[in-house]
């Protein structure tokens, strides 16, 4: 009820509970734990929340008795003794309180960390403040001894750590550790902070469960109420907490989608985040003001394209007047006829052209015809259409073919269905991109390839230059002519570094079907990679498609004694793998461009250059080529971009 803004994903996720519990095989338990002040919130979803009246169980606040029992107990597991007068205050000042046990438990801390001796006094009881004062009194004691960019960092910080779920009431938000470090703050000022809250246990360094990543949470629910100078803060910036809140929201949207243009800010709600920006208390994190630059700046270059359309317009209309009246005034027989064509000429709309592709939302090859098209778009002031065949490709294709397309680019999936259609539509032009086993040769039909063998060279040399055991090693899917130019390449890459360097190649499978493609072996592919590193390899180049996938699993677990790496394929393996885990072993991935292979098409074909049969783009051409993101390769990145050049 705090983690999610949605209330569609809220609902789905409180659905998705309903049916487990309500399948009849399924032997499925669900433990809920609930806060008190949010225990009105299921309540309203009926279905939920009839099966969960049928299972509540109340925690009370715990007795007196209860508490010196949870007081005395750990105290003597740990060697120590309270004295009766301070187990009587600390009972008498926590019942009743809500929210009253993590006091409780803090206070015992401060009071073991400052005991004397075997005994818990007290006198240190009072000197701390009693339960109220234990938590709020070390938060208080830790900021004033920060300097003022050190508090400021502080305050930035505990903003981020809170959630507000209403008006009147907030809770702890789990906070990743790479939002914190991106904080508009000095990052030394921002650790002293850190180091100082977690060392007294204010704040707690965990892992997401998910991703791995590392978060960080305040330690105790009560510091967000207790601790005077936070609360300030909290009401103070109330507003710009809910708003930020949002704005993630659309940040981390834009990220999923590989930062997407047609996810970015626009129209009055960049204008109103761009002035809630400009004046609040909440400094936005790198990536943050990133999101709100590229909202901007798009916004910017709608604004310039529409202002040029818009004269272009003015001008053609001035034209076509000037030529009409020039036909009218010359008493031409004809002039009916030819005011028709010219009214045809500058009504006329653009060659209609569509992409076809697969499933997107992956950063792989899809996403990047995808960017392709917009490229095209922006550069060319043209439409791309968008078609993802979900049941009958070649039915699809027909469609488009028959109600005007004009250029047809579809993504290696689609080949075969070019085939079938192609023949009967002359007069429309095919392109397909990076084609598997394209058996035919038409007028109308372009093949676009990739120099795979330039990009592998690359992928060779980093390898050679990172390795520190002399050994590297390549995984290829089926052994066909494609993967044998990888492996070639990278062969001669990896010995023009060190020609005494040893490869150890691998292929998952033989080729028996042309159109198979091996992309459905991630186990065989770990089991090659891991008796590569077997041998000595530190680094691995695979052309093996998504069962690539394993070659990043072994890497990740046979880490133990040195370093493994992988170099990727095809896609940023880097922006395709989620886990920061997985990520820290991917030196590099050898590129296609396909985003460069559509855009260059559309401007082709615009420009009546594109011919037909094959065309190969590589590294001069820009179609292929090693990516740099996680920057694993800055130690030799200006001997690889010698070699670019070269």
């Amino acid at each position: 009820f705090t983690l999610v803004e949605s209330e569609e994903e809220r609902g789905r996720f409180i659905r998705n509970l309903e049916m487990a519990l309500s399948d009849p095989h399924g032997r499925i338990v669900i433990v809920v734990a609930l806060r008190a002040d949010f225990y009105d919130r299921p309540l309203e979803y009926v279905g939920f929340a009839d099966l969960l009246s049928e299972g509540v169980v109340n925690t009370t606040p715990l007795t007196p008795d209860e508490l010196e029992v949870a007081a005395e107990q750990p105290a003597a597991m740990a060697g120590v003794q309270l004295e009766t007068t301070l187990l009587a205050r600390l009972l008498t000042d926590v019942a009743g309180q809500t929210g009253g046990l993590p006091l409780f438990q803090y206070a015992l801390t401060e009071l073991f960390d400052r005991r004397s001796g075997d005994l818990l006094t007290a006198e240190v009881y009072e000197e701390m403040g009693g339960v109220q004062g234990a938590i709020t009194r070390r938060a208080e004691d830790l900021f004033q001894t920060f300097d003022p960019d050190e508090q400021e960092a502080c305050k930035q910080l505990f903003l981020r750590l809170v959630t507000i779920a209403r008006v009147d009431a907030w809770s702890r938000r789990r906070v990743a550790a790479s939002e914190i470090v991106a904080i508009a703050v000095d990052i030394v000022d921002l650790q002293t902070v850190l180091d100082k809250f977690g060392s007294f246990r204010l704040l707690t360094f965990d892992r997401d469960y998910v991703s791995g990543s590392p978060t960080v949470e305040v330690s105790h629910e009560a510091l967000l109420g207790e601790w005077s100078r936070l609360r300030r803060w909290i009401e103070d910036g109330r507003d710009d907490v809910i708003r930020h809140a949002r704005f993630t929201t659309a940040l981390t949207e834009w990220t999923v989608s590989d930062r997407n243009a047609d996810y970015l800010l626009s129209g009055e709600r960049l204008a109103n985040y761009e002035q809630w920006a400009s004046v609040s208390t909440l400094r936005l994190s790198t990536p943050e003001q990133r999101f709100l630059d590229a909202s901007i700046e798009r916004r910017e270059e709608q604004l310039r394209l529409e202002t040029q359309r818009s004269a272009r317009e003015s001008k053609r209309d001035r034209q076509a007047s000037r030529r009409l009246l020039g036909l009218a005034g010359g008493g031409l027989v004809v002039a009916a006829v030819a005011i028709g064509i010219l009214i045809a000429v500058f009504s006329g709309q653009p060659p209609r052209i569509v992409v076809v592709h697969g499933v997107t939302g992956d950063v792989g090859i899809n996403d990047l015809m995808i960017a392709g098209a917009a490229a095209a778009e922006r550069g060319l002031d043209i439409t791309v259409e968008r078609l993802e065949p979900l049941v009958d490709a070649e039915a699809d294709l027909r469609h488009l073919a028959e109600t005007g397309a004009a250029m047809i680019i579809v993504s290696r999936e689609f080949d075969m269905q070019v085939e079938q259609v192609a023949p009967d539509y002359p007069d429309v032009r095919f392109v397909a991109i990076d084609p598997v086993a394209l058996h035919i040769e038409l007028p109308n039909i372009t093949e676009i390839h990739f120099a795979v063998e330039d990009s592998a060279f690359l992928a060779g040399a980093a390898a050679a230059k990172t390795s520190t055991t002399g050994v590297v090693g390549f995984i290829g899917g089926l052994q066909i002519f494609p993967t044998e130019s990888s492996r070639t390449g990278f062969e001669q890459g990896a010995h023009f570094v060190d020609p005494d360097i040893t490869v150890v190649s691998a292929y998952l499978g033989p080729v028996e079907n042309p159109r198979a493609t091996a992309r459905t072996k991630p186990d065989l592919a770990r089991e090659l990679a891991a008796a590569i590193y077997g041998e000595g390899a530190d680094v691995i180049f695979h052309d093996a498609g998504e069962s690539g996938t394993g070659v990043l699993r072994a890497a990740t677990e046979m880490s133990t004694s040195r370093h493994l790496w992988v170099i990727g394929s095809d896609t940023d393996e880097y922006k395709t793998t989620m886990s920061e885990i997985d990520r820290s072993h991917v030196l590099s991935s050898a590129i296609k461009r396909y985003d460069t292979a559509v855009a260059g098409a559309v401007e082709a074909f615009l420009d009546d250059s594109l011919e037909s049969g094959e065309i190969v783009l590589g590294l001069q051409a820009g179609g292929v080529g090693l990516s740099r993101s996680g920057d694993q390769l800055s130690d030799i990145d200006g001997y690889l971009k010698n070699l670019d050049g070269d």
